[in-house]
């Protein structure tokens, strides 16, 4: 993904990088899921969300604050990968925070994170 964004992007500007990135930053957040999912793989996760103190830095309401992103409802395929790819080092972030906080997490606890953010609102109290 990052070497397509790459291509896409390399004859932008800086203005056109800030344009783009304002543009992004205005869309609505991804709606909720329409499936409330399973109630223990819910339980499950979101014990390990308290555990890896995800809600710590991606907010309560896993909504994201400055340049860390907004992680709610996003796609469930979409997190997935994300985080194998944190885990793997294949995508790194700003600091290596993500990797190391993955470092003990399955692969079993990342399908089970990603189903739960993927419909998080559903299961809050907003």
């Amino acid at each position: 993904m990052i070497q397509v964004m790459t291509e896409m992007t390399k004859g932008f500007t800086d203005d056109d990088l800030r344009n783009f990135s304002d543009f992004i930053a205005k869309l609505p957040a991804p709606k909720p899921s329409a499936d409330a999912g399973d109630g223990a793989r819910m339980q499950r996760a979101a014990a390990l969300i308290t555990q890896n103190r995800c809600n710590s830095c991606h907010n309560l309401d896993l909504a994201g604050r400055e340049n860390i992103p907004h992680i709610a409802n996003q796609r469930e395929d979409y997190l997935v990968k994300t985080l194998r790819d944190y885990k793997s080092n294949a995508r790194r972030g700003y600091d290596g925070v993500m990797a190391e906080v993955l470092a003990p997490v399955s692969d079993e606890q990342m399908g089970d994170l990603s189903y739960y953010i993927a419909r998080f609102p559903l299961t809050t109290n907003r």
